[in-house]
């Protein structure tokens, strides 16, 4: 299992990458996703309690585009 874990909502992507990171800086990284692929994405409604999150292998992100790059401190 080769992919990346996905928060639906920005406010949850800041609250894993503060539990995950520890406080400290990280990127939030936010892309672009057809909905035909994205509603093939594994879903989970509250992913370690936070909030929904989508699981998608790296072959199902080879037609996404990055959108932004925001860096969090």
């Amino acid at each position: 299992m080769e992919g990346k874990w996905f928060a639906e909502r920005m406010e949850d992507a800041i609250k894993w990458g503060k539990l995950l990171e520890g406080g400290g800086s990280f990127y939030i990284v936010e892309l672009e996703v057809a909905s035909i692929i994205a509603d093939g994405f594994f879903r989970i409604e509250h992913l370690d309690g936070i909030g929904p999150a989508r699981y998608a292998d790296c072959i199902e992100l080879s037609s996404s585009t990055i959108i932004s790059l925001i860096k969090i401190t």
